[in-house]
């Protein structure tokens, strides 16, 4: 379920299929015992965030994100927190759970350039990231020929091999999970080890937020873009991870900008191989939800796809993330239509790839939450800061920032707010989505409710 607001109008855009998430026999109601005084084997729901970034994330400490997870959890759990622009910041009401998925590529690199006593700082690269000042102008064009020879033109990647060396990697890993470890607090917090796999071949966003159940049994270093960009590489490590006692899920987000990559009805070969029945087990052994909404725009549906749904205009964002031109629209692109194509596909070899449940999520690089619609604090710090920079069309060789919408939220029904609960509740999928609002909502789907209905007083049970 995905629910979104357009001005003073709620709409809900209920999915009900096969093509949907199904609550399998191991979900609510439990018939386990909690370890937290709000356990309700009924379920509660829990409000939270699935994508996150801070300055660890390599694209935000050269725009003045000098703050990492610590600020993104402190924030999240209702702290008065300082936003990287200054000024000080705190949600109303604060929020059940958070993942910080700052990018796998250079994890925390950047933002150790700016620390002079830190020895990558000393790297020439650094330097010239750094720059004298705050020329944030030299800065950024170090940053860009940076990753332009990172991000090679035909999508694989050549990182730079002391800044992506793994010893340096994996002592940055562990202090990451370290952090995430230190705010979670079962019962009132919980924080979730996560990141995020930026593969973008040839502008193509085929990214995907990791998310691991616990810290024990975790990977030494994340499976980054540097180690492929193929989704389906991606999964068999996940299932090696899985092999050596790991629990993890991805969660592919921004269909819309991946020129109908993310839902297509042919495998990553490059061959356009149809759909097999091992990679379709495969996708949703890995990927049981799918990030329907943020704030670069929604992945449900689009006019040009969905010309009679008069909706279907809500929250488009039509430019590139990077880069001219304009967003290419295609089917594919859309959760709406690989619910629709799922179903198709498992007619033909008996499994759906695209059952998914659905998540919403934030994609703010500023460690600042920002789901609020009244309080929105903007995307990126340097470029989105301000009331004056949302309101531009557009920026120098940036995607236009009116477009931009405050985050989604992710949001479950778990027997209770801790790591397990949490992760389980999104891994069967007892999950939907909002544009920013807390809106709790419960679906119920099925042949054999006999004469149950929702006015009886025990009809969840």
């Amino acid at each position: 379920m995905y629910l979104r607001n357009k001005g003073l109008m709620t709409m809900l855009g209920l999915f009900f299929a096969a093509a949907c998430a199904s609550i399998s026999e191991a979900g609510c109601p439990s018939t386990g015992e909690g370890t937290t005084p709000g356990f309700n084997r009924l379920c509660n729901p829990y409000f939270g965030q699935t994508h996150q970034h801070t300055g660890w994330s390599f694209d935000e400490a050269i725009y003045n994100v000098r703050v990492g997870p610590e600020n993104a959890y402190k924030h999240a759990r209702g702290d008065e927190v300082t936003h990287p622009s200054g000024y000080k910041v705190q949600l109303k009401l604060p929020l059940d759970f958070m993942v910080v998925t700052d990018h796998s590529e250079y994890l925390g690199m950047l933002l150790r350039m700016y620390d002079p006593t830190n020895p990558v700082s000393k790297l020439p690269i650094a330097k010239k990231i750094v720059a004298s000042g705050d020329d944030v102008e030299a800065s950024t064009a170090a940053f860009y020929n940076l990753v332009s020879t990172t991000i090679q033109p035909d999508g694989t990647a050549k990182p730079n091999p002391i800044l992506a060396s793994p010893r340096l990697r994996r002592s940055l890993w562990q202090e990451y999970v370290q952090i995430t470890d230190s705010f979670n607090n079962p019962g009132t917090f919980t924080t979730l080890v996560g990141y995020e796999w930026s593969s973008q071949p040839n502008g193509s966003n085929l990214h995907r937020n990791v998310i691991f159940r616990s810290s024990d049994n975790l990977p030494d270093i994340p499976f980054s873009y540097f180690d492929s960009g193929d989704p389906e590489v991606l999964w068999k490590w996940m299932d090696e991870q899985r092999d050596q006692g790991a629990t993890l899920l991805a969660i592919p987000h921004n269909g819309n900008l991946s020129n109908g990559l993310m839902y297509a009805r042919k495998d990553f070969s490059g061959n356009s191989i149809p759909i097999t029945e091992a990679y379709a087990k495969a996708r949703m052994r890995n990927e049981p939800l799918t990030e329907i909404v943020q704030t670069k725009g929604q992945s449900e549906t689009n006019p040009m796809v969905a010309p009679n749904d008069e909706f279907a205009d809500f929250e488009i964002w039509t430019k590139p993330v990077a880069g001219p031109g304009v967003v290419k629209i295609v089917e594919t692109n859309y959760v709406r239509n690989a619910f629709i194509n799922g179903l198709a596909i498992e007619q033909d070899i008996g499994v759906n790839p695209f059952k998914y449940g659905v998540v919403g999520g934030g994609d703010i690089h500023t460690s600042i939450v920002s789901h609020e619609e009244y309080a929105h604090t903007g995307e990126h710090n340097l470029k989105s800061g301000t009331p004056e920079q949302r309101l531009l069309e557009s920026l120098p060789g940036e995607p236009s920032k009116i477009e931009q919408g405050s985050a989604g939220l992710s949001n479950v029904w778990a027997e209770e707010n801790t790591r397990k609960a949490i992760y389980d509740a999104m891994a069967r999928q007892e999950t939907w989505a909002t544009s920013g609002s807390r809106i709790t909502v419960r679906i119920f789907g099925g042949f054999d409710f006999g004469t149950t209905t929702p006015a009886d007083s025990n009809w969840v049970e």
